[in-house]
């Protein structure tokens, strides 16, 4: 009948519609797939982009303190510069300030009672000495904060006795702020008591003051070995140890009344390790052909 017609007419209108919603919502599914795709990657760039920001940040703000601290230390530096031509310089570039013995592989707690400890003692020597304080802050001591964590940083992960040196990094003024760095190494015996460091031939000699020269030499190459082996020398003067004077004397006395060359040998009077001193003595041999 029409009517029938009509609604196969309108059946098959409604079956062609569907199938473009269909197609048309498939479309729609896979651009909603690809949206949410790249919603997901975009949001695990994003937490990227966070943590990345986060970390400049800390390490901006790191910097700023580092800009501090190093703006201090050329402030210390111009004024130690400005005082040059006519300041009484109490400390030399170098010289040790203070010194002490940590074990490693301690509490950082612990380090860093150690470490105030030695501050403390540095503070007190260059008071006395003739630094003065900062108006302002009523900091001495200039050192790096930077330099100062990885000082108990690297105390933490040794496990050896270390000496920790804290020196001044620039000739200091009279009245001025002292600039300082940490030194550190390892505590080690160096020389062992009676071990024989040196030995050295000379010939027959008269001259007492001429004996005196051939033994300073000798010590000045003793001194040079002990140095090379890991002693800690003066600055003031780069000597490590000390000799006695009466054991000199009778060297020089044994060597101008010997007939014959002699076999001159310096001998570590104790244990010795890196802090020093190196206490020797000398001995003579005569030397048979």
């Amino acid at each position: 009948t029409q009517e029938i017609k009509v609604r196969n007419t309108m059946l098959e209108d409604t079956r062609k519609e569907l199938e473009e919603k269909t197609v048309e919502l498939n479309k729609l599914e896979e651009e909603f797939q690809r949206l949410n795709k790249q919603i997901e990657l975009q949001t695990a760039q994003l937490d990227s982009l966070i943590e990345t920001r986060q970390k400049l940040t800390e390490e901006r703000d790191s910097l700023q303190q580092e800009i501090v601290e190093l703006q201090e230390t050329v402030k210390a530096l111009y004024s130690g510069i400005s005082w040059l031509r006519s300041g009484d310089i109490i400390i030399d570039q170098g010289e040790e300030i203070a010194m002490t013995i940590i074990k490693g592989g301690i509490p950082e707690e612990q380090v860093e009672q150690e470490l105030i400890s030695l501050l403390n003692q540095a503070n007190r020597k260059v008071l006395e000495l003739g630094a003065e304080p900062d108006e302002k802050t009523g900091q001495i001591l200039i050192i790096s904060k930077r330099e100062y964590d990885e000082v108990v940083q690297k105390i933490q992960q040794s496990d050896g006795e270390l000496i920790v040196r804290l020196l001044a990094a620039m000739n200091v003024i009279r009245g001025e702020m002292v600039l300082a760095n940490f030194a550190i190494l390892e505590n080690k015996l160096v020389f062992t008591e009676n071990e024989i460091i040196l030995v050295e031939e000379i010939p027959v000699i008269n001259d007492a003051k001429e004996a005196e020269n051939r033994l300073f030499s000798i010590l000045r190459k003793v001194n040079l070995k002990a140095v090379q082996e890991g002693i800690i020398p003066e600055p003031r003067t780069s000597l490590v140890g000390t000799i006695s004077a009466v054991n000199l004397f009778e060297m020089v006395r044994t060597i101008v009344q010997s007939e014959t060359a002699l076999q001159i040998k310096v001998i570590a009077l104790d244990d010795t390790w890196t802090t020093g001193p190196l206490r020797v003595r000398m001995e003579a041999e005569k030397i048979l052909h």
